[in-house]
């Protein structure tokens, strides 16, 4: 009895029950579905619906609708569109918008005129230094940069300026000269 052979079924399984369940074929020896993808969607858009890998049954946990925004009130679910933020009475400072009422003294996060530099991303060795400049409100443009930059004595180069719309950090391409504009360039 030394020359038996030994069979062992093929596993079709990925051990995530959500993925639906899967046989194998005898005839192809592939995987085949043999019960679909579990939907755990109730319809509800106040849910949040999930499938537990394992058991691959579902659960639903409640949305919280609260957007913490000063500018908003009375947050709610709505089960056919989900959260619903209705805006207060306007003026409303702390909605980036410098709104009639509003000016710089009374409500400076809405109504200055200043721009914020965010630095954190400095340096990016033969990429140079890239930073995000930022508005305070939303209802401002920056509509120029200076920029000043001092070489040591006997070291000539050129400064570049390149923008681009948006956060660069975000964009995941940040790094790609053809996504960017030169708009200065200083020997």
């Amino acid at each position: 009895v030394t020359d038996m052979c030994v069979h062992t079924a093929m596993s079709c399984e990925d051990g995530n029950k959500c993925n639906g369940v899967f046989v194998c074929e005898e005839a192809s020896g592939t995987c085949i579905i043999d019960k679909p993808v579990v939907d755990c969607d109730d319809n509800n858009a106040c849910t949040i619906d999930t499938c537990v890998a394992s058991t691959g049954l579902c659960q639903s946990t409640d949305k919280t609708c609260n957007d913490y925004n000063v500018c908003t009130a009375n947050d709610y679910c709505d089960v056919n569109v989900g959260c619903v933020f209705t805006p207060s009475a306007t003026p409303c400072c702390g909605n980036a918008q410098c709104e009639s009422n509003e000016n710089a003294g009374t409500c400076p996060q809405d109504c200055s005129t200043s721009i914020t530099t965010n630095l954190a991303g400095t340096n990016y060795g033969y990429l140079g230094n890239i930073f995000n400049i930022e508005t305070k409100s939303l209802n401002m443009t920056i509509t120029g940069v200076g920029v000043h930059c001092t070489l040591p004595e006997g070291i000539t180069g050129t400064v570049h300026v390149y923008s681009k719309p948006g956060d660069y950090y975000s964009s995941g391409s940040w790094y790609s000269k053809s996504r960017w504009d030169l708009i200065i360039q200083k020997d």
